[in-house]
């Protein structure tokens, strides 16, 4: 009887196809589980966001602690004074109101045009009038406005001396700084508003003293400007006027006939005048600088604001993010 042969040991079957099956099984999960993620609807991130709302809570209050304590230890407050400006009353120019009228009298100039008649007022355009005060107020505005006028004020005031250290970098940027605390903003008609003057310091009471300050040195100025131009103006015309009544002459400048004795009394009348006062104001006060009552910034509320919006933000971005890949973890086990 011959003897069985050894059977063969089974050798285990491999399929070559098996791993790239896993592979596309495994990416096939991974695809559901995003699709799954994609059609999360608006009520599970509600969820979500109400599962961590007390954490959200607590970053939220945590920032604005931080806002709180930044706005209150940390950043210094500034303050800022303001005035309300419109053009002088004819009072308000002293003397010098009836000398320039005088002086266009005495010259012949004419500074209005006013229609005829009635008719003349319903057919024809009449070009607005720019008097006397609106004109020396314009003059004002653009004192106030000169960067030149600006650093005279602050390199003569004792407030920037007095903050001056000696570096050329430190009191040039100091200057330039104070320079621009001092804003001018135009009025509105169609929104009722005047014009503004303003100045933002680090101290409420030196912010309103020093404002009323800049406004009565830009009045100086203004003054000064307009001074020096009516006397150049009446030496001329009397240089004029002396020279007629002197020489006898019969006609003006452009050949009209003028009797001598228009000349001397003309020459009468100007040597007659009083000489030119310091009631001079360039414009008037709507509302003079008043010590500010609370800060202009920073602004602690808003701060405080913005931080827990902030913060809603980030958490709530965190919250969702993290239950997202936590949810993709759970489908890939």
């Amino acid at each position: 009887m011959s003897e069985a042969l050894p059977k063969q040991a089974e050798q285990p079957h491999f399929n070559p196809l098996t791993q790239k099956e896993l592979s596309q099984k495994e990416l096939s999960q991974k695809e559901l589980s995003q699709k799954e993620i994609e059609h999360l609807d608006l009520l599970s991130f509600v969820k979500i966001l109400w599962r961590k709302s007390a954490w959200i809570l607590l970053l939220m209050v945590a920032a604005s602690a931080i806002a709180y304590a930044i706005t209150a230890f940390v950043v210094k407050p500034s303050w800022r004074a303001e005035a309300y400006i419109e053009a002088p009353k004819e009072n308000q120019l002293g003397n010098y109101y009836a000398l320039h009228n005088m002086y266009q009298l005495i010259s012949g100039n004419k500074t209005e045009i006013q229609p005829q008649d009635s008719a003349s007022v319903a057919t024809t355009v009449v070009p607005a009038v720019t008097t006397l005060p609106q004109t020396i107020y314009q003059q004002f505005k653009q004192v106030v406005k000169s960067y030149d006028v600006l650093k005279s004020f602050w390199l003569n005031s004792d407030y920037y001396k007095q903050m001056m250290n000696g570096d050329k970098n430190h009191d040039d940027a100091l200057l330039e700084s104070l320079i621009g605390s001092i804003t001018f903003t135009e009025g509105n008609a169609r929104n009722n508003s005047s014009d503004k003057i303003e100045m933002t310091l680090a101290n409420p009471k030196q912010a309103a003293e020093l404002l009323q300050g800049f406004i009565a040195y830009a009045n100086l100025i203004t003054r000064q400007v307009e001074y020096d131009t009516l006397i150049a103006k009446w030496k001329n015309l009397f240089d004029q006027v002396n020279l007629a009544v002197a020489n006898k002459l019969e006609q003006d400048g452009q050949g009209n006939i003028v009797p001598a004795s228009v000349w001397q009394s003309k020459l009468a009348m100007m040597t007659s005048v009083q000489p030119l006062d310091n009631q001079f104001s360039a414009f008037h006060y709507l509302k003079t600088p008043v010590q500010p009552l609370a800060p202009n910034s920073p602004n602690q509320m808003l701060w405080i604001l913005a931080a827990a919006f902030a913060a809603l933000l980030l958490g709530s971005a965190l919250a969702i993010i993290l239950a997202l890949r936590s949810y993709s973890q759970k489908n890939y086990a």
